[in-house]
């Protein structure tokens, strides 16, 4: 969506609205979401859609690892389970 702004927003005429977006999204949407992450100061439009970007991607990245964790925890405990089955499986067919 802020690349879209800063398309419709690229000609020289729109220089003020393009500093009042920034104004805005810095005390706005920042100062709500901003308590636990520190956010580099953005100096235009063009700066802030770069961040935002990096800082979505490197979410993605993190979300990827949490979740690859998440399922070998998952997948070692069946392991564990089929494991702990087969074990005693094998120690009736003994008997």
């Amino acid at each position: 969506m802020l690349s879209e702004l800063l398309d419709w927003l690229k000609e020289p005429k729109w220089f003020r609205l393009r500093s009042d977006w920034l104004v805005w999204l810095k005390r706005v949407l920042f100062v709500r979401n901003k308590p636990h992450i520190e956010i580099p100061e953005p100096h235009d439009l063009e700066e802030l859609n770069a961040m935002l970007y990096e800082n979505m991607q490197a979410m993605y990245r993190r979300g990827e690892e949490d979740a690859m964790k998440a399922g070998m925890i998952i997948g070692e405990k069946e392991g564990k389970r089929k494991g702990e089955r087969k074990g005693k499986a094998n120690m009736l067919i003994e008997l």
